[in-house]
């Protein structure tokens, strides 16, 4: 009986499309990522009273710290997801 290893298995049409959706996600996350620690910044400016106003307000997206650590989180899930995906295979 002649098996074939797992590795050297023909590509099915749902891999590809797996391949462009991670490569999608991993392009988009970096724009994402950057705009959030911008909006940190921002909101950190608006409170000290260096710029005139942010966005928000009121409410908890007018807090610097929760920009910072929702930058922060994506960052890190940016991180892990790029980590798992294997391009140069």
């Amino acid at each position: 009986m002649n098996r074939m290893p797992p590795n050297n298995m023909p590509r099915q049409r749902s891999d590809g499309l797996r391949y462009y959706m991670e490569l999608v996600t991993l392009v988009i996350t970096g724009p994402t990522v950057l705009s959030v620690y911008v909006f940190a910044g921002w909101s950190l400016t608006a409170s000290i009273g260096l710029t005139n106003s942010f966005t928000w307000s009121a409410g908890p997206l007018s807090n610097w710290m929760i920009w910072l650590i929702l930058a922060l989180l994506f960052n890190v899930v940016a991180a892990r997801s790029n980590r798992q995906t294997k391009f140069g295979d």
